[in-house]
């Protein structure tokens, strides 16, 4: 291995036009390999810039870290595509860092397909073993696409090759990664997920847990993904927002969901749009699944999943170690999704679902509006709360024999059957909508969701507290005299 570099400075890398045997350091005298780049370890504040327009085959794994406020970056430089790194299959990630901290890596396009079919593979990896802390790396701009990942082979059952993959294996020194960023990234054609965190170090294992910090994936977008989109796990506090997740669960002929959470305390899903996710396995935009605490998911946008609008599930293990605890569901729009509007399956307690605003239009097929369903136990003490239901089809709901259900203050529109739950101040009239039913690809398209002046939801639904404060739309909740049911707040004429 080269030696190490002693000064921060700026290495180019041509792939038509450069030498190794040249020093790097200017756009005149650029390096020419990812055998050269590989075999040099950077240092704090340095810079690699591989050439817009060029393309290498092989693994890009630069050695060294940087430090607190100095991270090595990688990027492209010069007009044109951004520079490829093309696995193509022979390693199982295409861009690797193992037990490397504060690195940034931008603007980069990263394929890894194996011409002999689908194996255990990822776009990019970020890997920690028995290392302590790592922190900071963040990834933004990528392209990641045509990742031929297997569907169910490799670690946490295939689900870990993946476009985008943060991995902490190992069992002697407790390890975590602290200030993740993953952000304006294109991940696409890929299988079996787009962007995945995962880690030895879980509480369903005998090791102390430890959580990945400061997780931040924001304002990617994914699609033609073979099986999850977006799954955090094993994470105190991460923030999923922004993003756009459509034709997930596309390949995989198992069970996922566009965007969702596993392990995690804290975890904030907001602001994200999710559509055309396929098949009943699961097959929902949203998904609080195990061992979690205090889940919120807001301010989300589903459409057209032919699973429905979310999961909120658990094994039905009577371990303490096994819970989906304090859940909250608020203010997001389900535009004709499938199967079940909300599945909450096992040990479920102490959700809170209200605010949102259910449209299921004729001729679909008839999802159920609410699933509670057993898995070894049933659900308790599950709140719905200001909710629209706006059925024009046939839509039932069927909880099963979960315990300590409340519906209060809700508005059940249009299909009504014996299964319609008793709520006490419910809402049979017409919600006024202003165009229930129009909306299209794009959070912003939502608007026919909103109240008409002169609507009996206006100021009639219960004040619920700590309730975020806003609407859909970023409206004050509350306005006027009282809280509005659904997920918009009308403002004041």
């Amino acid at each position: 291995m080269a030696g190490s570099v002693a000064l921060a400075a700026a290495y180019h890398v041509d792939a038509e036009q450069g030498d190794d045997a040249r020093d790097g350091l200017t756009q005149q005298s650029p390096w020419r390999t990812l055998g050269k780049v590989n075999a040099t370890t950077f240092a704090p504040g340095d810079t690699i810039l591989l050439k817009s327009g060029c393309s290498w085959k092989g693994q890009l794994w630069p050695k060294g870290s940087g430090e607190d406020g100095r991270p090595i970056i990688v990027d492209a430089y010069g007009e044109g595509e951004k520079p490829a790194v093309q696995g193509e299959g022979k390693f199982f990630e295409a861009v690797r860092l193992y037990n490397q901290q504060h690195w940034e890596i931008n603007d980069l396009e990263v394929t890894n397909l194996g011409p002999d079919g689908p194996a255990p593979r990822a776009g990019v990896r970020v890997l920690g073993e028995n290392a302590g802390v790592l922190s900071h790396v963040h990834l933004r701009g990528l392209d990641v696409h045509d990742v031929n990942g297997a569907n169910l082979d490799g670690r946490d059952g295939g689900k870990c090759n993946a476009g985008i993959l943060f991995d902490v294996i190992g069992s002697d020194v407790r390890t975590n990664f602290h200030d993740v960023l993953i952000e304006g990234c294109h991940v696409h054609g890929c299988d079996r997920s787009g962007i995945k965190t995962w880690t030895d170090w879980g509480r369903g294992g005998r090791r102390e847990w430890a959580p990945y910090t400061k997780l931040v994936i924001r304002n990617n977008v994914l699609s033609d993904i073979g099986g999850d989109g977006i799954i955090a796990c094993m994470a105190d506090a991460p923030l999923i927002e922004h993003n756009v997740a459509s034709r997930c669960n596309a390949r995989s002929d198992t069970w996922n969901v566009a965007i969702w959470v596993w392990e995690t305390d804290d975890a904030i899903i907001q602001f994200n749009e999710a559509y055309l996710t396929r098949t009943t396995k699961d097959g929902q935009a949203y998904d609080i699944d195990g061992m979690t605490n205090r889940t919120i998911v807001q301010y989300n946008y589903s459409h057209d999943n032919e699973g429905g609008l979310i999961l909120l599930c658990e094994s039905g293990d009577p371990s303490p170690r096994r819970f989906n605890d304090g859940s909250i569901v608020r203010y997001n729009i389900s535009q004709n999704d499938g199967a079940r509007i909300f599945q909450v399956g096992g040990k479920v307690t102490n959700a809170k679902i209200y605010n949102n605003t259910i449209y299921v239009g004729e001729g679909k097929s008839d999802p159920l509006m609410i699933w509670h369903n057993q898995d070894g136990m049933w659900p308790d003490s599950i709140h719905y709360n200001n909710n629209v239901f706006y059925n024009l089809g046939k839509s039932g709901f069927n909880l099963g024999k979960s315990t300590n259900n409340v519906f209060d203050h809700n508005v059940f529109y249009g299909y009504h059957d014996a299964t319609e739950p008793d709520d006490p101040h419910k809402i049979t009239d017409d919600p006024m909508l202003v165009a229930p039913g129009t909306g299209e690809t794009g959070r912003d398209t939502a608007d026919g969701y909103q109240l008409q002046a002169g609507s009996p939801c206006i100021d009639s639904g219960m004040r619920v507290p700590e309730n975020g404060g806003r609407d859909y739309w970023g409206n004050p909740v509350p306005t006027g005299s009282g809280t509005d049911r659904g997920a918009h707040e009308r403002p004041a004429d």
